[in-house]
């Protein structure tokens, strides 16, 4: 009995290792989002949020540079948490949408001219049923200087760590 006892309870601990292990995916994520020369940074900080039928995992930096804040996001979860990777082009006195190709990567770019804020999203991997994306939101700043900002992150990076989970 003694032995049954003994190895219930080292498998039991070996699964809450595993399971342990598996619920830092952000951990690996949070080195991607580097320092940007110019830029105040909080700490970055990330989350795992699993359940049944729906895995998120999020890891974020602010940035700050005078009246200007951004927000960078690595992602990976569900499909529906954001829309697929549709070609979108649209110009109207107010609001700015396009999706291009940058350096392989499909890019959407959003700017909303009257509060001059917006997002960037780049799509690093997509799978059936979820996604990996890095998203930039932005205040104080137009979209050129944001993607140029964007451009300064490792998508490369950001793509191979996000298709390991």
């Amino acid at each position: 009995m003694r032995k049954v006892s003994a190895l219930v309870l080292i498998l039991v601990c070996v699964f809450c290792f595993l399971s342990g292990v598996q619920a830092e995916v952000y951990t690996s994520l949070l080195p991607t989002l580097v320092n940007l020369s110019g830029w105040k940074a909080d700490k970055a900080e990330g989350v795992d949020f699993i359940m049944p039928g729906m895995n998120m995992v999020t890891a974020s930096r602010v940035y700050n540079k005078g009246n200007k804040e951004l927000t960078a996001m690595v992602m990976i979860g569900s499909e529906m948490m954001i829309a697929g990777q549709t070609s979108i082009e649209m110009n109207s006195s107010t609001l700015k949408m396009n999706t291009q190709k940058i350096n392989g990567f499909d890019v959407t770019t959003q700017l909303d001219k009257v509060n001059n804020t917006g997002s960037i999203i780049v799509y690093l991997n997509k799978t059936s049923g979820s996604g990996a994306y890095f998203i930039v939101s932005f205040t104080g700043c137009d979209d050129k200087e944001a993607l140029e900002i964007a451009k300064k992150f490792d998508w490369n990076k950001m793509k191979k760590l996000t298709k390991a989970h």
